[in-house]
């Protein structure tokens, strides 16, 4: 090989014998040129896909304004507050405010020039339409929105626009509703009268499976239905008119405002109020720097075997002269190439996913993400960043592999002998002070917040200071799991040498399994690096998820039983309620309950519309006061908690729960059933305070009364504990309101069942109730008590998720083991080793492996949100942890793995290939 002087000479031919041996080795290449290609195509998919679901300025006003110019609607009446150019429903507060009068709510029509042409619409109306199953609540429009000037807003998808007010248009989504087509009529059954349906219409951004109503303003539907915004034709505020609307509770939205802002509007994007655009950069950002961790680890396992077997071809360079930096060259040089053509494939690929995937989402509804776009557009730019992200993580895969072969022994090499790594004395050190120190960080950060907010109670700590506290305790906790992962993988050599020692002794495959994890440390360690990554998100993801849940499950204040349809009834005349409770009831039958309650309250009286007096000042009202309030200090140290009256057999379907006999005693006997108990007093008592009217009245409108209240009694009381909490908090018999001097008043209807009634079932008692509303003097309302969400099918989610990345990781590094490994499998065949042998070999290798990442991603996992529980001052518990999925993560998920490969025949070995291990 002739001398090759200079650098760029040294560079040629060094990327020249990298791009031979990429040739060489196709398969190996391909990997890491697929490794490289998965994230890139995913970062890809992502950034044409959003940028797809960017508009442009021009296609955002249009969504707004169709063709008009402007519109107006209530908003902003405060004189601190101020609306963004751009987003007229956000508003945002100003330090000096204005110091003109400020109206509550001028009419919108006001501010707007007389000679302007306008279009007032009520776009957030709702109507009861009769439907073949029955009445049926669905949301309607009220306004000319069929006109010219609302095109491109609105969008009109067959038929003529209504001409009377007998007709309508509506959705192909309420048409499908109500099994009707063009020209049929619809009746509205709160008015009593049929509409005609003459076109098909639809707003812009609403799906057309979505049932709505257009009512012109003069249908006798459309009663009631103020204008929300108003429509302009041929008029904009300006800029300096914005201040004087926001002062008079109006808000607009201009086009020439928005299209073209003067330089010190307030936009909603620069505001911080477009912070959804900062969070999906953060959520990009966090997924590019994951994905590039685990290609950087992959890949670089697999460059570590590809350079192992260019052993030979770098030591005839070397002999030749090729110094170590040129065979560090080399090897990062394949990385590097390896890495753009992964980028490559992976941005074409990309966009054609992307591509795909718009066009099947494409349902033409603008502005939302999984039924519409704005066009097809691909972001040049992000493109190119991706690309340069490829071949960074190419090179840096290549850098661990590329300083192993730069520092081999030329003569080993040459005749092809192989040594196990050994362990530095330093790493273990430094891995196991990294892992402890990781350890402290999380738990130390979480007693940290929490003595950060005991503290915040007192006065002897500021809110700055507490802020501060704050940050650093999040950050510790955030830093600490990745400190572990760090220390675990410095350590990861030392690890496999010591797990080596007791697997020895578990048979002939654990040993051979063990020692060449061992003996393979550039290979086995990123691959169970890579492998704790994926386990440390998903074991994340599960605890957060489950502790969270758990904590709004105990802190859910349910109304009923979960489950339970509870129906409401009022009236403005109380001799109205009997035949409401009867209609209540008759509505509840045909959902055939196993039990309906009926549950009062003690009688709230009648106030006058105009002052708020009660008609009837001297009304006993009854509340349940403080165990340890000062008798003396009125009504500011009463629990204000109402009374709610059951009957004795009622009370296990009211609660969901069964009675203790002791309890219902006492219930029975007259005393109260109390699920608070620190409303009860030492002596086992509950206080329940008689006011008057007046005196309640007093204190609602300031604040302080100066009356006591008429009477305080002392009912005997038994505590019950529900494995939620409930908002009737004390409970009473009839018979025990009734010596109190309580008068019941009915106020809903519960009905309970063995399982909970279908949706349709529930929609339609609602829209039962709206009909029956509709006069505004007495009302119905029904509700279906779901109770807090259940997290188990996002954990089902996620650990699938989770399940797919080690299974992927797991078959790249498996992989490699096997290949890596052919010539010992060679020698094994040749001394007689049977092929149950190597199958065993295989489990092992893949349990050793799969096993370390597992334990050490959950375990790292698991420790952020034990550390946020510590400091969340109860309302979080480690408890709560999902230790069945934890151990999925850190148990199941090994053996699957290892099941996996030990069923995955060996390759025949190759016996003529076999090379000298010294």
């Amino acid at each position: 090989m002739p001398a090759v002087t200079g650098f760029w000479a040294r560079l040629r031919v060094a990327q020249r014998l990298a791009r031979r041996q990429v040739r060489r080795a196709p398969g190996a290449g391909l990997l890491v040129a697929a490794l490289v290609a998965l994230p890139v195509a995913a970062l890809t998919a992502s950034a044409t896909f959003w940028q797809s679901q960017q508009p442009t300025p021009q296609q955002r006003v249009t969504l707004q304004l169709g063709q008009a110019q402007s519109w107006l609607g209530p908003g902003a009446g405060s004189p601190d507050m101020r609306q963004y150019v751009d987003a007229p429903n956000m508003l945002y507060r100003v330090s000096t405010p204005r110091t003109t009068a400020v109206h509550v709510q001028d009419p919108v029509s006001a501010a707007i020039p007389a000679s302007a042409r306008t279009l007032p619409v009520s776009e957030y109306a709702s109507a009861v339409v009769s439907a073949p199953n029955g009445p049926a609540r669905v949301d309607a429009v009220v306004g000319d929105v069929w006109d010219p000037l609302l095109a491109g807003r609105y969008l009109v998808l067959g038929g003529r626009a209504p001409a009377a007010p007998d007709e309508a248009m509506a959705s192909p989504g309420l048409l499908a509703l109500l099994h009707a087509r063009l020209g049929d009529e619809v009746v509205l059954p709160t008015t009593g009268e049929p509409v005609t349906i003459t076109g098909l219409l639809r707003r812009a951004d609403v799906s057309p499976d979505h049932a709505v109503l257009f009512l012109p303003p003069t249908a006798a539907g459309a009663a009631g239905a103020d204008p929300t915004v108003w429509y302009v034709a041929d008029w904009q505020p300006s800029f300096g008119d914005l201040d004087a609307l926001n002062d008079r509770g109006i808000v607009a939205y201009a086009r020439d405002l928005v299209l073209d802002p003067p330089p010190d509007a307030r936009l909603s994007s620069s505001d911080g109020a477009g912070g959804a655009f900062w969070t999906i950069a953060a959520t990009a950002a966090a997924a590019a720097v994951f994905g590039g961790y685990l290609t950087v680890l992959l890949a670089g396992a697999a460059l570590s075997v590809s350079s192992r077997r260019q052993q030979r071809t770098l030591a005839v360079a070397a002999s030749v002269g090729a110094g170590r930096a040129d065979l560090f060259r080399v090897i990062l040089l394949q990385g590097s190439v390896l890495g753009a053509g992964g980028g490559v494939a992976g941005l074409l690929v990309g966009v054609a996913a992307a591509a795909a995937v718009l066009a099947m989402t494409d349902d033409g509804v603008a502005g939302s993400v999984l039924h519409g776009n704005w066009g097809f557009r691909i972001p040049w730019a992000l493109l190119a960043a991706i690309l340069l992200f490829a071949v960074v993580a190419g090179t840096c895969a290549a850098i661990a592999p590329a300083r192993a072969a730069s520092r081999g022994d030329t003569i080993a090499a040459l005749r092809g002998a192989r040594r196990p790594g050994r362990v530095d004395a330093r790493r273990p050190v430094w891995g196991l002070a990294l892992l402890l120190g990781g350890l402290a960080l999380t738990l130390g950060g979480g007693a940290l917040l929490a003595a950060v907010e005991a503290a915040s109670r007192s006065p002897e700590i500021t809110a700055e200071v507490a802020s501060a506290l704050r940050i650093v305790a999040q950050w510790m906790i955030v830093l600490g799991p990745v400190v572990l992962q760090v220390g675990v993988l410095i350590a990861g050599h030392w690890i496999l040498s010591q797990c080596a020692r007791p697997l020895a002794r578990l048979g002939l495959a654990s040993r051979l399994a063990s020692r060449d994890a061992a003996a393979h440390p550039s290979r086995v360690v990123p691959a169970f690096a890579a492998i704790a990554g994926c386990v440390f998100l998903a074991a994340f993801a599960l605890s957060a998820t489950a502790v969270t849940a758990a904590g709004a499950a105990r802190a859910y204040i349910s109304t009923t039983p979960i489950g339970s349809l509870t129906v409401t009834v009022w009236a403005e005349e109380p001799d109205r309620l009997p035949a409401l409770l009867a209609r209540a009831r008759g509505m509840l039958a045909e959902t055939d309950p196993v039990a309906t309650v009926l549950v009062q309250q003690p009688a709230d009286g009648t106030y006058e519309p105009t002052t708020g007096d009660p008609t009837d000042p001297d009304l006993p009202l009854f509340r349940v006061g403080s165990a340890t309030a000062d008798p003396g200090c009125g009504f500011s140290c009463a629990a204000d908690r109402s009374l709610t009256i059951v009957a004795a057999t009622d009370l296990d379907a009211f609660l969901g729960e069964s009675v203790p006999a002791d309890a219902r005693d006492v219930f029975r006997d007259g005393g109260a059933l109390v699920l608070d108990r620190a409303l009860v007093s030492g002596q086992g008592t509950i206080r329940i305070d008689r006011w008057r009217a007046a005196d309640l009245t007093e204190y609602g409108r300031t604040g302080t009364t100066t009356h006591a209240p008429q009477e305080e009694l002392t009912v005997p009381a038994a505590t019950l504990t529900l494995p939620h909490r409930s908002d009737s908090t004390v409970l009473i018999s009839p018979e025990t309101a009734e010596r109190i001097g309580a008068q019941p008043v009915p106020s809903m209807l519960v009905a309970t069942y063995d399982e909970p009634p279908a949706a349709e079932v529930v929609d339609r008692l609602q829209a039962d109730a709206e009909v029956l509303a509709a006069s505004g003097e007495a009302g119905i309302g029904v509700w279906l008590e779901r109770g807090p969400t259940a997290p188990d099918p996002w954990l089902w989610l996620m650990t699938a998720v989770a399940a797919v990345l080690v299974v992927g990781v797991s078959g790249v590094c498996l992989g490699l083991a096997r290949f890596e490994r052919r010539p010992d499998d060679a020698t094994l065949a040749a001394v007689g080793g049977e092929p149950r042998l190597r199958r065993r070999v295989n489990a092992w290798q893949a349990l050793v492996i799969v096993g370390l990442g597992s334990v050490t991603g959950t375990v790292a996992g698991t420790l952020p949100m034990l550390g946020v529980a510590i400091g969340s001052g109860g309302y979080l518990s480690g408890a709560d942890s999902p230790w069945g999925w934890l151990a999925t993560l850190a148990i199941l998920f090994p053996l699957g793995v290892a099941a996996a490969s030990w069923l995955v025949p060996p390759r025949r070995p190759d016996l003529t290939r076999r090379q000298v291990i010294s």
